[in-house]
C-alpha cells in the first residue's frame, strides 16, 4: 500500500488528535514485500477457493434440492406450468417472481436451467464483491483495502458457505442487486442527493428474494437521523413501487400469489439462539470491525458500517427462527463484514494499540489472521481435484449414480417421490414439495396423509435413488469410532461419574455435590440428544423418503422397515430419563415417567425384536444402579478395534480387528472352523448375513481406508457363498482354530 490522500487525512488526524505520529513515521508508509506477499495469499486463497464451486458448477450432482425445486419454478414462468400453484397441491412456491423469470430466460440460452442458475451465482458472487470494492473505496478505503475486502468476501464464501455458490438459487443474486443498490445509496450520500434510484433498486431485489432486508433498514436508518426529508421521500417511493409490484403479481397470479407467499412455516426462538455456533465462520471479521468501531467511532463511515453490521447481526438471529433457514441469513452480515474489514484495515495504523509497530507491521498482523482463519479447517477441493485420486474417483461415482437414477426414475410410470434434481432430470412433475408440504402438515393447513394417501391410492411411487447423486451425501466415513461405540464410551464414562457422585455427595446438601449433580445432568441431556439426533436425521445409509411406519427408520438396501430411528429414540428417552429423575427415582412423576419408558421400550422391542443399540447398553442405566462395578469400559475396548471400511455401492460397514465374545454378539458371529481354506471364514448357523455388509465379487482395489493386518476373505453360511469382507488376520487364524 502507497501513501496516498486518504492515509495523509488519516495520519494527519492522528498527529492532531494524538500526538504520536511524527513526520519520520509518515514517510515508512509504504507496500514492504512482506505486506505485498500477504495480500496476495489473500487474494489466491479466493482464487484458488472460488475455482472448485466453477468447476462443480459443471458437474450433473445434486448440490441441495433446492435447485431442482427453483428449476421447476423458472420452467413455470416460461409457461409449463402455473409459477404459483393451488393450495390444494402438494407444491408451493413462496419466493417472488423475478427470479424464476431471469433464470427461465437463462435457461432458453444454456439449455438447461439448472446450469444457467449456477453460472448467475457465480456471476453474482464477483457482482457482490465488486460492490463491496466499490463501497469500501466510497467509504474512504484505500485501494489496496477495497481488493482486500472484495477477495475476503470471495474467499469466505467459497470456503464456508460453498453450498450457495454455483447453487441454482435467488439469493445472491439478490444479494448482488441489493449490493449495488446499497452503492448507489452510498454515492448519494456523498452527494447528498439522488436517493430515490438507490432505493428503488433495492426494492427490486425484494422482487428477487425477498429476506434480504439489512442494507435497506440502513439506508432508511441513516435517512431517517440524518436526512428526514429524503427519508420520506424514499419511503413513499419505496411504497408506491411496491404496492405496484404486488398488484401486477394479483393480476397475474390471482389470490395463489398471496397463498402460496405467506405458505405456513414454523418458527423458533432456541433455533435462532442457538445459531451463534454458525458465527464462528465470520467471527475474526467480525471482531476486527467491532475493534475498528470502538476506536474510530468519530468517523461517519465507520459508524455507517457499524451500523450496517449490528442490523445484518441481528436480521440473522430474525431469519434463523424459520424452518428452513440456515447459512443464506448470514449473508448479509458477511458483506457487512467485509466491507468494515476494508476500513479496519485502512485505519489499523491508528488503533492504539498498533502505534507502537509501523503502519504495514499492523496491516499484515491484520491480514495473517484472516488468511490463518481462511485457511483451517475445512479441505481445500481444488487442491483435492488436481491431487487426490479417491476425490476423482467419488466424483465419476456420483455422476454415474445420478445417471443412474435418473434412468430408473424415467422408467417408472406416473408421478414420484425422489430427490428433486433426479426427477427433474427425469422429466417428471413436481409432484411432492417435501420442506413446504411437511410444514403446512404441522400447521393443520395440509392433511396429515396428504403425501402417504397419494401413495396408497397409487397416484405417487416413491422411488428409492442412490443417494451418491448429491453432494450432501457423505460417500465415506473417515472415523474409526462409529456412533453406537460413541454412545457406549459417553454411557459408561456418566455411569462412572454417577457411581464417583453416589459415594462422595448422595445424601449430602453440600453446593460443591449440588453443583456436580447438576453437571452430571447437563452431560446426560447432551448424551441424549446426541442419540436423539441419530433417531431424527437420515443417515448415509438410510432411505432418504418419508418413511412408511411413524418414522421409525427403513433399511436402505431393502426399503423394509427395520425400527433403526425408533431404536434410537427408546435409548434417548432412557438417558433422558435419568438426566431428569436422577437422585430422586422416587417421586411420583418419575415412577411414571419410568412406566411409560418401559412401555415404548415393549412397543418397540414387540414391532422389531432387540436391538444391539440397546441390549449393548451399560446395565446400570437399565437397572437404575450405579456403582463401581460398572466401569468396565467394554464399550471403549471395542471402540478401539473398530474400522470402517466402504463396500462398492458406497455403503460403509465398521468391522472388527479383533476377535471376541463381545464382537461375535455385536457384528459378524463367526464361527471357528478348521476345515475351511486359509482365505475363507463361516458365518454361523443361527447368524444374519448383515445387508451390505459383502462385496458381492473381488474388489479390484484394496480400499486406502484398510488397515494394513486386514485380509480379504470369502465367508460361507451352511456351504453358500455370501461375500467378501476384510478381517483382521488374527481373527481369521482364529476362526481356522490357531491362535
Amino acid at each position: 500500500m502507497q501513501y496516498n490522500q486518504v492515509n495523509g487525512i488519516l495520519l494527519n488526524e492522528a498527529l492532531k488528535e494524538h500526538g504520536t505520529l511524527d513526520q519520520p513515521e509518515r514517510r515508512k508508509l509504504h507496500n514492504p514485500p512482506y505486506l505485498r506477499l500477504l495480500q496476495w495469499l489473500l487474494c489466491a486463497i479466493a482464487i484458488l477457493a472460488f475455482t472448485w464451486p466453477v468447476y462443480r458448477a459443471f458437474l450433473n450432482i445434486e448440490i441441495t434440492d433446492n435447485e431442482a425445486w427453483n428449476a421447476y419454478f423458472a420452467d413455470a414462468a416460461m409457461g409449463k406450468m402455473p409459477l404459483y400453484p393451488s393450495t390444494a397441491q402438494l407444491i408451493t412456491n413462496n419466493y417472488p417472481p423475478l427470479s424464476f423469470y431471469i433464470v427461465g430466460l437463462a435457461g432458453r440460452l444454456t439449455g438447461d436451467p439448472v446450469l444457467a442458475g449456477r453460472l448467475l451465482s457465480l456471476l453474482s458472487v464477483i457482482a457482490i464483491a465488486t460492490a463491496i470494492a466499490l463501497s469500501v473505496r466510497r467509504l474512504g478505503g484505500t485501494q489496496a483495502a477495497a481488493v482486500i475486502s472484495a477477495a475476503f468476501y470471495v474467499a469466505m464464501m467459497s470456503r464456508f458457505f460453498g453450498s450457495y455458490v454455483a447453487l441454482n438459487e435467488p439469493q445472491l443474486l439478490s444479494h448482488a442487486i441489493m449490493a449495488f443498490g446499497f452503492l448507489g445509496f452510498l454515492g448519494a450520500r456523498a452527494r447528498d442527493r439522488g436517493y430515490v434510484m438507490p432505493v428503488l433498486v433495492m426494492a427490486f431485489a425484494g422482487f428477487v428474494k425477498h429476506n434480504i432486508i439489512a442494507m435497506p433498514l440502513t439506508a432508511f436508518a441513516w435517512l431517517a437521523m440524518n436526512r428526514r426529508r429524503e427519508a420520506l421521500k424514499c419511503l413513499c417511493a419505496a411504497a408506491v413501487v411496491i404496492a405496484i409490484g404486488i398488484a401486477i403479481c394479483y393480476v397475474s397470479f390471482g389470490r395463489d400469489f398471496f397463498l402460496n407467499i405467506l405458505s405456513p412455516r414454523h418458527y423458533s426462538l432456541k433455533k435462532a439462539i442457538r445459531s451463534y455456533n454458525d458465527l464462528q465462520w465470520v467471527l475474526v471479521g467480525l471482531v476486527v470491525c467491532v475493534c475498528n468501531a470502538c476506536v474510530r467511532w468519530h468517523d461517519r463511515s465507520v459508524r455507517l458500517c457499524t451500523g450496517l453490521i449490528a442490523i445484518a447481526l441481528a436480521t440473522f438471529f430474525l431469519q434463523r427462527t424459520g424452518a428452513g433457514v440456515w447459512t443464506n441469513a448470514q449473508f448479509d452480515l458477511v458483506i457487512a463484514v467485509a466491507i468494515g474489514l476494508g476500513l479496519a484495515y485502512t485505519q489499523v495504523p491508528l488503533w492504539p494499540l498498533a502505534r507502537r509497530f509501523p503502519p504495514a507491521v499492523a496491516q499484515a498482523i491484520l491480514l495473517l489472521v484472516v488468511c490463518a482463519r481462511l485457511l483451517v479447517p475445512k479441505d481445500l477441493e481444488p487442491i483435492r481435484v488436481l491431487v487426490d485420486r479417491r476425490f476423482k474417483n467419488e466424483i465419476a461415482i456420483r455422476e454415474q449414480a445420478m445417471a443412474d437414477s435418473v434412468d430408473r426414475v424415467r422408467r417408472t410410470p406416473g408421478d414420484v417421490l425422489c430427490p428433486t434434481l433426479i426427477s427433474y432430470r427425469a422429466g417428471k412433475p413436481l409432484a411432492v414439495d417435501k420442506f413446504n408440504a411437511e410444514q403446512r402438515m404441522s400447521a393443520g393447513a395440509l392433511p396429515k396423509d396428504a403425501v402417504t394417501a397419494r401413495v396408497a391410492a397409487g397416484t405417487l411411487t416413491i422411488v428409492k435413488t442412490d443417494p451418491r447423486a448429491s453432494w450432501t451425501f457423505r460417500l465415506k466415513d473417515d472415523t474409526t469410532m462409529g456412533s453406537q461405540a460413541a454412545l457406549y464410551v459417553g454411557a459408561e464414562d456418566l455411569s462412572e461419574e454417577i457411581a464417583t457422585w453416589q459415594k462422595e455427595c448422595a445424601g449430602k446438601t453440600q453446593p460443591v455435590g449440588s453443583r456436580n449433580l447438576e453437571a452430571l445432568r447437563k452431560k446426560a441431556f447432551k448424551l441424549a440428544e446426541f442419540a436423539q439426533s441419530k433417531g431424527d436425521l437420515d443417515r448415509a445409509n438410510v432411505n432418504n423418503v418419508p418413511d412408511p411406519v411413524e418414522g421409525d427408520g427403513v433399511d436402505y438396501e431393502t426399503g423394509k422397515v427395520n425400527g433403526w430411528r425408533a431404536n434410537w429414540r427408546v435409548v434417548a428417552r432412557l438417558v433422558r430419563y435419568h438426566a431428569e429423575c436422577f437422585n430422586r427415582y422416587d417421586t411420583s412423576e418419575c415412577k411414571a415417567e419410568w412406566a411409560a419408558f418401559q412401555k415404548e421400550e415393549k412397543r418397540v422391542r414387540d414391532l422389531y425384536g432387540p436391538d444391539a443399540r440397546f441390549e449393548g447398553f451399560p446395565s446400570a442405566f437399565k437397572e437404575r444402579t450405579f456403582g463401581p462395578y460398572v466401569a468396565t469400559h467394554v464399550a471403549r475396548e471395542l471402540a478401539s478395534h473398530w474400522h470402517s471400511i466402504e463396500l462398492d455401492g458406497g455403503n460403509v460397514v465398521e468391522v472388527y480387528s479383533a476377535y471376541s465374545d463381545e464382537a461375535a454378539r455385536n457384528k459378524f458371529d463367526f464361527v471357528i472352523n478348521p476345515n475351511l481354506p486359509p482365505d475363507c471364514v463361516e458365518l454361523s448357523p443361527e447368524g444374519k448375513p448383515p445387508e451390505g455388509g459383502f462385496y458381492k465379487s473381488d474388489p479390484v482395489l484394496r480400499p486406502n481406508n484398510v488397515p494394513d493386518n486386514f485380509i480379504l476373505v470369502e465367508v460361507y453360511q451352511h456351504g453358500d457363498f455370501l461375500g467378501y469382507v476384510y478381517l483382521d488376520k488374527n481373527v481369521v487364524e482364529g476362526l481356522h482354530g490357531r491362535k
